[in-house]
This record gives structure tokens, C-alpha cells and sequence, in this order.
């Protein structure tokens, strides 16, 4: 028997083929081992291998008539979290003090969800909470996207995972790509795509369900309570005003901006995301107008980032000099308002 280390977890490699495959029948072992070496931009296969993690208090067999009896399982969580390309010095320095606060405790946390409810709760059993353990060891990559780990501890009777819990108690927002779950058997992959704010704007949990797509009535027991929470965030209750870290999809008309004559019965005309304003002192039905230099509400997702916005605002200077500038030439002329030759009319075209 031999002994190999892959991302920092123990692994007993059987070479010989005919003992692994009978190991393999007897579902000892998961299937054939995969190594990554990102310094030959390649992925090796090697399928005379099969391999078993060994970490925790994970049991394996030890000669050719022992049994295996697992009560615990760890399983490698890998985070994929993207880093904003510009920083103002104010997230900088917010950025900064993270990383010592994530030393002392204030971490990012993640908890798993069963697909199988607990016999005495009733909802979809939960894993213990853990934390993301090379923040501050990564803090110094220069990359726009960063990866993590995080190792969970899963009882044999768990299930299988079908969602995990997110709590960021930094003080500043991340937005978390997707997070690959390597258990022994499987990779149970949880697509994100999303930005999570800091624990002290919103102490609720952040949930992402795993790809496994289920029809309504489909939905396992575990995560019906979890889908109808998620369901009335994003729905919002209708009442006040939004708060930009919020992620309410609750629509309304440009009941400021709106024009009577381009309205429908059923939708009126336009619609826009509810902004929650207070109304008009004149007019209840009216929202206030936005003073100069307020933010108008619009989905974190919605929002562009520094680099879109700055590319916005030049080609919004450059449409208005493409304007501007035959303008001037037309008032600086040696006729102004005339045709001088036959290419300002060719111009016009």
C-alpha cells in the first residue's frame, strides 16, 4: 500500500488492479482518482488507482478480511469567490481590517442542508457550522478570482446535501462564484453567482441550493421550508423603501415619469423596480422626486461595477462631443446656417 497527499488530504493508493477493482465492487473506495497540476495546464487521469480519503474519523480497511465502519465523513468544500478589479482606499482599508478580523474569529461561515428532514425538527438536518480557513493566507493574491477551502464533518446518517447556508461577517460584501463540495463518493456543485452582504446589514443566513434541478412537487422535504423563505425574500412585502443590499424583485410604475397616454389596463406603462419612495405632499399617488445626489435604488446585480461605469460615463462624453463638434464648426463657419460646398451636404447624410 502506498500513501500520496492531493489537496492536503491523505490518500491510500491500492496500485495493483485486482485488489482495487474488488475494493471498488465493494464501494471501499470512490472513483478513480483525478489529479489537478495547474503548472502543466492539464488534468491526469490515472484509472489503475483508486483512492479513499482518510481524514478525520474516517475508518478505511487495514488487511484483507477487516471491515470498514464509518461514523463520520469529511468532505472539501472549494470557494470560488471573484475580487473586485478596482478598489476605492476606502475598501482597501475595509478589505484590510478583515483580513485581521477573520484572524480573531469574524469569519465566513457555511453550514449544509440535507435533502432529509431530522426526526425531530422536522426540517432539513443541518451540519455543524464552519469557516473558510485561508482568508487571511490568501489575502495578498493578486487574481479576480480566488479560491478557498473549508472542510465539513458529516455524519454517515446525513444524506445528501442539498443546499448550504452562507453567513459573511466581514464588513465588507463578496460576491461568491459557486462552491464545489468533494465528498467520497461525489462533487456536489452549488452554483452561486451572487453578491452576499456583511452579516451586520443582513443577520440572515444567504442560501444556494445545489444544480439538482426538482419539478415543485418534487422538492425533498429538506429544503421545502428553505425554497418558501427564499420565494419571500425575493418577493418583498410591498412596503417601504429598499435597501441597496436588498434583493427584492417587487415591480411598479414610473408613477413619476409616467406617461397617462402609453398606458395599459392591465400593465401600465413603463414598469420598473419599486423604489419605495415617500409620496408627494400634492399627490399621495406620486413618489417624491430624487434630490440631487441620491441614489436611486437598483438590484445589487443591476448596478454596474467601477471599470462599466467609468466606460459608460466615456462613451457618454464621446457621444456628446460626436454632437457638439459639427455644431460648433457650423456656428464657426463662413456662412453660418448655409451650405458652403457640396460636402455639408454630404455630411448630412
Amino acid at each position: 500500500m502506498a500513501h500520496a497527499t492531493v489537496s492536503g488530504s491523505t490518500v491510500a493508493a491500492h496500485t495493483k488492479l485486482s485488489r482495487a477493482s474488488v475494493l471498488h465492487k465493494q464501494k471501499d473506495f470512490a472513483n478513480p482518482l483525478v489529479l489537478s497540476m495547474p503548472w502543466l495546464g492539464r488534468r491526469h487521469r490515472y484509472p489503475s488507482i483508486l483512492a479513499t480519503r482518510l481524514t478525520g474519523a474516517t475508518t478505511t480497511t487495514t488487511g484483507d478480511n477487516d471491515a470498514s465502519i464509518t461514523s463520520e465523513a469529511t468532505a472539501e468544500a472549494v470557494t470560488a469567490i471573484v475580487k473586485k478589479k478596482r478598489l476605492s482606499r476606502e475598501e482597501q482599508m475595509i478589505d484590510a481590517a478583515d483580513v485581521l478580523s477573520d484572524m480573531i474569529g469574524n469569519k465566513i461561515f457555511l453550514q449544509l442542508v440535507s435533502v432529509e428532514t431530522g426526526a425531530a425538527s422536522g426540517i432539513g438536518k443541518r451540519s455543524k457550522d464552519i469557516f473558510i480557513k485561508d482568508w487571511a493566507e490568501k489575502a495578498t493574491v493578486q487574481a479576480d478570482k480566488v479560491q478557498y477551502t473549508a472542510e465539513f464533518s458529516i455524519d454517515a446518517g446525513f444524506g445528501e446535501p442539498g443546499a448550504v447556508l452562507i453567513r459573511n461577517t466581514h464588513q465588507s460584501e463578496i460576491y461568491l462564484e459557486s462552491i464545489a463540495l468533494q465528498m467520497q463518493s461525489e462533487t456536489v456543485y452549488f452554483p452561486c453567482h451572487s453578491y452576499i452582504t456583511a452579516f451586520s446589514n443582513d443577520p440572515k443566513p444567504r442560501v444556494f441550493f445545489s444544480n439538482k434541478v426538482y419539478m415543485p412537487w418534487e422538492t425533498p422535504p429538506g429544503l421545502k421550508d428553505l425554497r418558501e423563505q427564499e420565494l419571500k425574500t425575493l418577493q418583498g412585502n410591498g412596503k417601504g423603501e429598499p435597501k441597496s443590499w436588498e434583493r427584492i424583485y417587487d415591480y411598479d410604475v414610473y408613477n413619476d415619469l409616467d406617461d397617462p397616454d402609453k398606458r395599459g389596463e392591465k400593465f401600465p406603462y413603463p414598469r420598473r423596480v419599486r423604489s419605495g419612495r415617500d409620496p408627494c405632499k400634492s399627490d399621495p399617488t406620486k413618489e417624491e422626486k430624487v434630490a440631487n445626489g441620491e441614489a436611486v435604488y437598483v438590484l445589487r446585480y443591476e448596478s454596474f461595477e467601477p471599470i462599466k461605469q467609468t466606460n459608460f460615463i466615456v462613451w457618454k462624453l464621446r457621444g456628446l462631443v460626436h454632437k457638439l463638434v459639427p455644431s460648433v464648426r457650423a456656428l464657426l463657419g463662413a456662412t453660418p446656417g448655409e451650405f458652403d460646398d457640396f460636402r455639408d451636404i454630404e455630411q448630412l447624410y
